[in-house]
């Protein structure tokens, strides 16, 4: 009944990052980052515990208390840097997740062939910002003058 219920969370679970993943990769992908990092973190302390284990025993060990044999005798900390591995893996996945959200935050700023800005995770088109500059080159233009007139004013 346990083991039922451990497989129906597994699966809701795993729905539910399917979802996160499919909406807002960018996000999914800062999880996976996440999860890399503890699993990497995990995989160090287990590859430094078994630096004292004579081996690991995969097949023939168990019951038998016998060492492997054959190409299955490997050492623990060989074993070990199997985690390791599967860290560096996780983390990539999370690595091109996050690059594949940010060119999705892209593409939906795309408006009209023109390309819109991103400016705080809000799509921005480029004739606000056009606009916005615009204003700011007034602004500072008009400071300019001011300043300008001031000077000959005083200069009389």
């Amino acid at each position: 009944m346990l083991v039922a219920l451990f497989v129906a969370v597994g699966v809701l679970f795993a729905l539910g990052l399917y979802t996160l993943r499919s909406r807002c990769r960018l996000v999914y992908g800062l999880i996976e980052i996440a999860s890399g990092v503890v699993i990497m973190l995990g995989a160090i302390n287990s590859y430094s515990a078994a630096l004292g284990r004579e081996y690991v025993p995969i097949v023939g060990g168990g019951i038998f208390h016998r060492p492997p044999e054959g190409w299955l005798h490997w050492s623990a900390p060989t074993v070990a840097l199997f985690g390791v591995a599967a860290a560096i893996y996780i983390l990539v996945r999370g690595l091109d997740n996050i690059g594949e959200g940010l060119s999705e935050t892209n593409r939906r700023c795309t408006q009209d062939g023109n390309v819109a800005f991103v400016v705080s995770r809000k799509c921005v088109p480029p004739n606000r910002i056009r606009h916005a500059e615009q204003k700011s080159q007034r602004r500072r233009t008009e400071t300019r003058q001011r300043t300008a007139d001031g000077n000959t004013q005083t200069a009389h």
